[in-house]
């Protein structure tokens, strides 16, 4: 079981933005950590073994929002909660996110004192000009100055962000070392120490060397986080950057830009040692998001606080997946306070704050097959029979016919391997338009 907890809190909430989120205010995120808690309580309680013992957690994510805006006691209190109602294993993955702007030593104590061992930081640029473009509160240098502190703080295991064809960002020009011998170690990733690394990434950003998206991306390669996961700029309905610049068509690069970029940053990183094992995401070898892959091969996960989704599997007599149930909490912040803002409430309160649905065999198998072709190395027909069975006519027949879809874009756009059918690089590019067409 992997287990999500939803902070909605932001300092500001960014332009390109659609995620559930709320401005931060010091009294209504009191009153919200103390629903949290009644929330991973109950949920805890809910899903407990037939026993009565606590349901082991494999991976915890505290996303949103913004959790670095938590303060050590807020922090603090929610991972002792779930430590109280869950049984975390002894090697779980526990990420959370935070922004450049809200990092402190404090904080960063009290994360590795509850046993917080993995961060993941919203960069988004080095470059300050871009960074204003997306509405960021934060500057490049604090960004670098924060990663220095998670680094000194003794965290192992860092995820960065970074957001590509925003408008104006250069993309993959090379600015930053192109002529300027003193800067040379930039390319030598290996051998610079964290401290020499540390004093030439401040002084690039302090001298407004990062001036294109390669820039910030030979940047931040060079910092060697663990994990790297490159999103390109997608302007959403409802975000103040569609009421600006509409749907970005005169903004955006086009359909070949976009493809050009995507390319290059996915060979960029691949020859600096990073694993391309998800459409957006990157890592060094052993450092995937174990959370993140919970949910592509389909475990179960909890979800608590606003908005939290969360999925439980139903096996049949022979140990195949055969349904599902999943759930959505309520997105009004006043309503889910109000609700869980006892101390002690029944525990049929908690189907107030569920917004659920019951999948079928068929919408898992067609879930299933989406979700392992964003991945690396993708959708094998042989773990699929393992996990559904081979004895139903239905699922027999739903197979080979997404087979016959997949094969359809062989082998520009899709490899089989013998036993994997994959992506290449050009087919991540239209995977949207692929999986689509899934049934």
């Amino acid at each position: 079981m992997h287990l999500y907890i939803h902070i909605p809190f932001c300092i500001k909430k960014c332009l390109y933005c659609d995620f559930l989120s709320v401005s931060y205010d010091k009294e209504k995120v009191s009153l919200y950590v103390k629903s949290l808690l009644n929330d991973i309580r109950l949920s805890a309680k809910s899903l407990q073994n037939d026993n009565g013992s606590k349901i082991t957690i494999n991976t915890i994510y505290i996303g949103g929002g913004t959790p670095g805006t938590l303060t050590p006691d807020e922090i603090t209190a929610v991972m002792n909660c779930i430590y109280d109602y869950f049984t975390v294993s002894e090697n779980a993955e526990i990420t959370v996110e935070v922004n450049p702007c809200t990092v402190t030593k404090e904080k960063l104590a009290a994360y590795k004192n509850a046993s917080i061992n993995r961060i993941s930081m919203g960069v988004q640029s080095f470059n300050d000009k871009t960074l204003k473009t997306l509405g960021r509160v934060h500057d490049a240098l604090t960004a670098v100055k924060a990663y220095k502190m998670i680094r000194n703080a003794g965290f192992e295991n860092v995820n960065l962000d970074l957001i590509s064809c925003v408008p104006g960002d250069g993309g993959f020009e090379n600015n930053m070392t192109a002529n300027d011998p003193a800067i040379s170690e930039i390319e030598n990733y290996g051998n610079a120490d964290p401290a020499k690394k540390f004093a030439i990434a401040e002084r690039l950003v302090s001298e407004g060397r990062i001036n294109s998206f390669y820039d910030s991306l030979n940047l931040m390669a060079f910092l060697a986080p663990e994990h790297i996961s490159v999103y390109q700029l997608i302007i959403e309905e409802g975000t103040p950057f569609y009421t600006l610049y509409g749907n970005g068509s005169d903004l955006l690069p086009d359909e070949d830009g976009q493809a050009d970029i995507y390319m290059k940053t996915s060979d960029f990183l691949k020859k600096r040692g990073y694993d391309h094992y998800e459409i957006s995401n990157f890592s060094k070898p052993g450092y995937a998001s174990r959370h993140n892959t919970a949910y592509w091969l389909q475990h179960d996960y909890i979800g608590c606080g606003l908005g939290a989704s969360g999925t439980v599997y139903i096996k049949d007599e022979n140990d195949h997946l055969c349904a599902a149930n999943r759930y959505r909490k309520i997105s009004e912040i006043p309503e889910y306070i109000n609700i869980l803002s006892g101390a002690e409430l029944p525990e049929t309160e908690q189907k107030t704050l569920e917004i659920s649905e019951n999948l079928t065999k068929s919408d898992l198998i067609s879930e299933h097959i989406m979700l392992a072709m964003r991945m690396r190395p993708g959708f094998s027909p042989e773990k699929f029979e393992k996990l559904y069975g081979d004895d139903d006519d239905s699922v027999r027949q739903k197979l080979r016919e997404n087979i016959r879809i997949l094969e359809k874009y062989m082998p520009e756009f899709i490899n089989f391997d013998g036993d994997y059918y994959s992506f290449t690089e050009k087919g991540f590019l239209v995977s949207n338009t692929i999986l689509s067409e899934l049934i």
